[in-house]
């Protein structure tokens, strides 16, 4: 593991998706996943890769632009389901502090019990060395454990 420029702070699984698709009232952006930039300069995070336990694996892109940047301390959420706005093409809304991007899912990605998430560069990075991740986190029902770092895959 390098040292991260970016570091995944939270992974929020929706705890209450089952009584949600129950009642026929999905809400897939009540789960999310919170990258933060705890370097000193501004991060680029366009292109960076995230896998997580179960194999769902995406890449940081923003329609319409090449880069996204954070700002040092700046934090940015990846929601699993569709903007609040349908009509709204854009799947990025940058904030005063925070950076909003939405993976257009229609199904939960993230395990309610327990689920671990990788950060890399880039896809090639992952490709070329799994354990040559930036972060990762380890998000489980009980809290988040004290444990040697994981094995992407493992």
């Amino acid at each position: 593991m390098r040292r991260p420029g970016i570091r995944i702070a939270a992974i929020h699984p929706d705890s209450h998706r089952e009584y949600r698709l129950a009642q026929g009232l999905p809400r897939f952006n009540s789960e999310w996943i919170e990258l933060q930039n705890v370097s000193e300069l501004p991060v680029d995070v366009a292109g960076h890769f995230v896998i997580n336990g179960g194999g769902y694996e995406f890449t940081i892109t923003v329609v319409g632009r090449e880069s996204l940047i954070l700002r040092r301390g700046q934090s940015m959420l990846i929601f699993t389901g569709l903007p609040d706005n349908p009509r709204d093409p854009a799947r990025c809304y940058i904030a005063e502090e925070a950076t909003r991007v939405f993976l257009q899912r229609k199904e939960y990605i993230w395990s309610v019990e327990e689920d671990v998430a990788f950060l890399y560069e880039s896809r090639g990075d992952y490709d070329k060395d799994p354990a040559a991740y930036l972060d990762y986190h380890r998000f489980t029902r009980q809290g988040n454990p004290k444990e040697p770092p994981p094995t992407p895959g493992g």
